[in-house]
C-alpha cells in the first residue's frame, strides 16, 4: 500500500475533523482505501466511502453507489422518481459532486482532502434525506448525524473552526446574510467551495485563513487567490476578499514573506483583512 497516500488522508481527515473522529481506512490495493466513518446511513450501516489516487496530485471520493441504490431502488410512482432526481441534481449542484454510473463523486486537491470529504459526507447525508417515504429513519438519521457532528467539531474544535465561528457571529450580529461552504464554478470550468458567500448586496466572497505556519499561510493564501480568480473571470460583478487570523498567530501575518505574497491579491481585486485589528474595514466592506 502506498504509505505516503495513507498519510495523507489520516493527516487531512485530523486536520479536519479532529482526533476524536472514529475511523477506519482500509488499504485495498495500491493507491485504493475505504473510510469507515462513524456516521450512519438509513439503514443504520456506518457510511463508507472510497478514496483512491487520481490524475495528477488529486484523489477520487466515491460511495460505490450505495447511496442511489438505498433512495431508488425502492418502487415508487412516477412523481416520487421526478421529485428523487431533482433532487439528486440540486444537491450534487449544490455540493459539487459528480453523478456518475450510479455512484456519487468528488474529485479533490491532496490539500484539501480532509475538508471535501467532510462535504462529501453532508452531501450523502442529504441524498438519503431524500427518501421521503421513510421519515422515521429519516429523522433518525438527523438526529444521529447532529449528535456525531457535534461530538467531533463542538468539543474539540480547531482554531479555524473557531476563527469562522467568530466571523459568522460577527456577521449575524450585523444582519449580514450569507452561505457557508457554497460551491461555484469557476471559468475554468472547476467547482470550488468557497468558505462563505454573502447573500447581502453586493455580493462578496470570502476565504477564511487560520494557521501558526508561514509555509502554510503562504500556500493557503495562493490557494485562494487562484480560487477567485477563476471564479472572477467567470463573474465579473462579485469581488471577494480574505479574512486571516492575526490573533491566532499575529506575527505570521506581519512576516515579510506573507505581505509579499498577499500583493499577488491585489491585480485581481481580491482584498484581505486582519481579521481583528481591522473589524471597522470588515464591517464596512462586507455591507
Amino acid at each position: 500500500m502506498n504509505n505516503s497516500l495513507s498519510k495523507i488522508i489520516k493527516d487531512s481527515i485530523e486536520d479536519t475533523f479532529g482526533d476524536r473522529f472514529d475511523y477506519s481506512l482500509i488499504g485495498v490495493k495500491d493507491d485504493s482505501y475505504i473510510l469507515i466513518t462513524p456516521f450512519l446511513n438509513n439503514e443504520n450501516d456506518f457510511i463508507e466511502i472510497g478514496i483512491s489516487a487520481g490524475d495528477e496530485d488529486h484523489l477520487v471520493i466515491t460511495d460505490f453507489g450505495r447511496a442511489a441504490d438505498y433512495v431508488l431502488g425502492r418502487k415508487r410512482a412516477g412523481d416520487s422518481l421526478k421529485f428523487l432526481f431533482g433532487g439528486i441534481k440540486n444537491i450534487t449542484e449544490y455540493f459539487g459532486v459528480s453523478f456518475v454510473e450510479s455512484e456519487f463523486r468528488l474529485q479533490t486537491d491532496f490539500n484539501k482532502a480532509g475538508k471535501r470529504i467532510s462535504i462529501f459526507l453532508k452531501s450523502l447525508q442529504k441524498i438519503y434525506n431524500l427518501d421521503n417515504e421513510a421519515e422515521k429513519e429519516k429523522k433518525k438519521f438527523d438526529r444521529v448525524f447532529e449528535e456525531v457532528y457535534k461530538k467531533n467539531h463542538t468539543k474539540k474544535q480547531n482554531h479555524r473552526d473557531l476563527f469562522k465561528g467568530e466571523i459568522i457571529r460577527f456577521l449575524k450580529e450585523r444582519s449580514v446574510e450569507f452561505i457557508e461552504d457554497h460551491s461555484m464554478e469557476g471559468h475554468s470550468g472547476d467547482r470550488k467551495i468557497v468558505d462563505l458567500k454573502i447573500t447581502s448586496a453586493p455580493h462578496r466572497l470570502v476565504s477564511i485563513l487560520s494557521t501558526k505556519d508561514i509555509k502554510r499561510a503562504s500556500e493557503l493564501i495562493k490557494i485562494s487567490h487562484s480560487d477567485f480568480s477563476d471564479i472572477l473571470k467567470k463573474y465579473k460583478r462579485l469581488n471577494a476578499c480574505i479574512l486571516y487570523n492575526d490573533k491566532y498567530a499575529p506575527d505570521i501575518w506581519n512576516n515579510c514573506l506573507i505581505k509579499e505574497t498577499l500583493k499577488i491579491l491585489k491585480p485581481h481585486k481580491i482584498q484581505s483583512f486582519a481579521f481583528y485589528n481591522e473589524k471597522g474595514k470588515v464591517n464596512k466592506y462586507l455591507k
